[in-house]
């Protein structure tokens, strides 16, 4: 009797472990997405003008210095 509900519950089981694994790599890819799309925000206003960069209170150094580097670390 027990068999019958484990087979019987087994193939809810990979289904919803597949659907948890698509969220989780839907989330990753959207947050890849917006590190980049901020990184390209940050290199477009760094080329803007040093007044409005002193503005924000940072130097050109330090605008510069969050334009580069990989987008994963924002």
């Amino acid at each position: 009797m027990s068999d019958c509900c484990t087979l019987a519950s087994a193939p809810h089981h990979k289904s919803w472990r597949r659907h948890k694994s698509l969220i989780i790599l839907r989330s990753v890819i959207t947050r890849w997405f917006w590190r980049i799309r901020i990184r390209r925000e940050r290199k477009r206003r760094s080329k803007i003008s040093p007044v409005l960069i002193d503005d924000i209170g940072l130097t050109e150094q330090q605008a510069g210095s969050e334009t580069t580097g990989f987008f994963w670390h924002v």
